[in-house]
């Protein structure tokens, strides 16, 4: 997450570690996040993954599938929200962890990600147009959609 801003700054692990070390990094998502113009720069103490959790007690009820898109997401937790606003008034139907911590940015650069073209799309910039949609969306799902949610106020 920091090496294009500490990346200049930092010695290529290549020249200090075994081979055979670094091979065990070699493969996935590591090589993606550890070079600065092909300099080792880093590697992971530890992997987190993010996940988005459903609750399958009411999907199974309302006899509805895991969302496999915001779209379904959004489509799907209105309808539990509307059958379950009087058994559950502290049901929260969407947390997207965006606190004002590291962790919110992390949050945000996922959520961010998961709007590219393909899987195999980089990560856009900034001023992207994928970029900028996400944020409106996410700020549409906010405001139209999750009117009660874990978000920050």
């Amino acid at each position: 997450m920091y090496n294009n801003r500490y990346g200049p700054y930092l010695l290529d692990l290549k020249e200090y570690l075994p081979k055979k070390h670094i091979d065990l990094y070699s493969k996935g998502f590591v090589p993606k996040i550890s070079t600065f113009n092909n300099k080792l720069v880093s590697l992971p103490i530890k992997v987190d993954y993010s996940i988005l959790y459903s609750n399958t007690k009411l999907l199974d009820k309302y006899n509805k599938p895991v969302p496999e898109t915001w779209d379904e997401l959004i489509d799907t937790s209105k309808y539990i929200m509307e059958k379950e606003k009087e058994n559950d008034s502290e049901l929260i139907s969407f947390n997207g962890l965006f606190d004002d911590s590291e962790i919110g940015t992390c949050s945000l650069f996922e959520y961010i990600y998961s709007f590219r073209d393909s899987n195999d799309s980089s990560f856009p910039s900034f001023n992207n147009e994928t970029v900028v949609n996400a944020i409106k969306y996410l700020k549409d799902m906010k405001m139209n959609n999750f009117k009660k949610t874990a978000y920050l106020h």
